[in-house]
């Protein structure tokens, strides 16, 4: 079982990786041209990911923020593909 762990924001995606207790940093991708979904796609398969987790950037009082929302919409159209 391997778990993606995404940081989505504006501009790049942060990407680890973990097969148990630990993760491990696997790369950065730039969001600006559209590839990161494609890579992503492709990570998801090669590395045989079960689990995707996304962090939410909530606003001190653990709201949502337009970022959240953002990140959401995001994950929203890489689970469609």
């Amino acid at each position: 079982m391997s778990i993606l762990g995404l940081d989505i924001g504006d501009k790049r995606i942060g990407v680890a990786i973990s097969s148990g207790f630990d993760a491990e940093p696997l790369c950065v991708l730039a969001r600006a041209d559209g590839r990161a979904e494609r890579e992503l796609v492709r990570l998801i398969q090669s590395e045989k990911v079960d689990t995707i987790v996304a962090g939410l950037p909530l606003d001190e009082h653990g709201h949502s923020t337009p970022q959240c929302q953002g990140v959401v919409r995001f994950c929203r159209r890489l689970g469609r593909r």
